[in-house]
């Protein structure tokens, strides 16, 4: 899979589980900051992206 797709197929995992009536999945794509007008009407946001690397010390972009 790569880093592509990685957002369609969260979506399509996240569509079978039982999720709150107020919890909107959007496959943003490609979009970046035209995205911005349409999230801005959210209160959280929870964006999952992906990229590759061959630096094997790159894990995630995750702090403690």
């Amino acid at each position: 899979m790569g880093d592509e797709g990685v957002g369609v197929h969260a979506i399509k995992i996240l569509e079978k589980e039982n999720l709150r009536q107020r919890v909107d999945l959007l496959d943003g794509r490609t979009g970046g900051f035209h995205l911005i007008g349409h999230l801005e009407s959210y209160p959280y946001v929870i964006m999952i992206d992906a990229t590759s690397t061959e630096n094997p010390h790159v894990q995630s972009g995750l702090s403690n």
